[in-house]
């Protein structure tokens, strides 16, 4: 297939961001035979005001992508956690094109209701909707014309490289990359395990220990 493939390809962080779940996915589809073009939406839509504020350049990043639709004719349109794609880009393409399927993937805890709410708004122009919260969380979406699944965090052979269980010696036992922003319940969860753990567990981006990324 010609697959188009919106996501938050985060070109701005100057490869911080280079094991992202967006670039896996395209990779994988890469690997099994399908043609990606990938279009970074956030990056686009700061590109496309002299602000370089991603909100005021949203509506030129929508027509961008009609225009690239028009252009690659894609059988897939997939997209992933670009919360600025209008839902009217969505129908025009609908409209214009019926044949090409629209799918969805989101890979953070559906919890926020923010997050929900673009998701909900999405559900009735696409044909699957892939999250990694299963449940009720997901059942939300399923309406009478798409499909819903559960799918796990995606690995890639080419980025998770290390073979950790190989390992005799660890320096840590138990590690956490990411934040407690506005997320009472993990805040809660992580806490307990500090306080279980000690020493032995390890936090990077939350209680005021710095976050790293890329290659570190």
């Amino acid at each position: 297939m010609k697959i188009l493939h919106i996501a938050n390809f985060a070109f701005n962080k100057l490869g911080e961001r280079y094991y992202s779940i967006d670039r896996k996915i395209s990779a994988g589809l890469i690997e099994n035979g399908h043609f990606v073009y990938d279009y970074s939406f956030r990056d686009m839509a700061r590109m496309g005001t002299i602000f370089k504020t991603k909100k005021l350049g949203s509506g030129v990043a929508n027509n961008e992508v009609l225009k690239i639709v028009e252009n690659l004719c894609p059988e897939l349109v997939l997209i992933g956690h670009s919360d600025l794609l209008k839902k009217e880009t969505l129908q025009t393409i609908r409209k214009n094109y019926p044949s090409i399927k629209i799918g969805f993937w989101f890979v953070d805890w559906l919890c926020e209701q923010s997050k929900a709410n673009f998701i909900r708004e999405f559900a009735p122009y696409v044909d699957a909707i892939f999250c990694t919260t299963g449940g009720r969380l997901l059942t939300q979406f399923k309406l009478p014309n798409n499909k819903i699944g559960y799918i796990p965090n995606i690995a890639q052979k080419s980025i998770e490289e290390l073979q950790q269980f190989n390992k005799d010696f660890f320096l840590r036992d138990f590690i956490f990359f990411g934040t407690v922003y506005k997320d009472p319940d993990r805040e809660v969860f992580l806490t307990h395990l500090v306080q279980s753990l000690g020493e032995n567990f390890h936090c990077f981006g939350a209680f005021d220990n710095k976050a790293v990324y890329g290659h570190k």
